[in-house]
């Protein structure tokens, strides 16, 4: 008969899940400390003169910014498809995947209801992404 091991299994807050929280509880800290230590012209973003907000696109020739602050569905579309990419991912990753591509393909190879849904969280997380770089910009 196999003898038990000794060996103690590692405490749930030392899990890299955690850690990865921890890391970021600690840099929002330290960014909210420097943000709180510029000079109050610097807190505000100069892109915003004489606007109210960063969702003001009526002045901006960009017709998928105006799409996504106009059209509240559409807005919808792309943040809700961005987070489910993200849980879908994790949820159909496994100890053997090594890669995001290994995990990807094995939505191509599913069903047809899931290429489907994995194609449309991809496209809405892909326009999200997209809309992040113009309004950077």
């Amino acid at each position: 008969m196999a003898q038990p091991s000794s060996e103690k299994p590692p405490s749930v807050y030392l899990y890299i899940p955690n850690i990865i929280g921890y890391f970021r509880i600690i840099i929002n800290f330290i960014a909210f400390a420097v943000w709180l230590a510029l000079p109050v012209y610097w807190h505000f973003s100069p892109n915003f003169t004489g606007k109210t907000s960063h969702k003001d696109v009526k002045d901006t020739g960009n017709w998928l910014l105006k799409l996504y602050y106009g059209h509240r569905p559409f807005m919808a579309f792309c943040c809700v498809a961005s987070e489910v990419l993200y849980i879908i991912l994790f949820l159909f990753a496994d100890e053997k995947s090594t890669s995001l591509l290994n995990v990807c393909r094995c939505f191509l190879k599913g069903s047809p209801l899931t290429f489907f849904v994995f194609i449309s969280t991809l496209v809405g997380w892909a326009l999200k992404q997209v809309i992040n770089i113009i309004q950077y910009f």
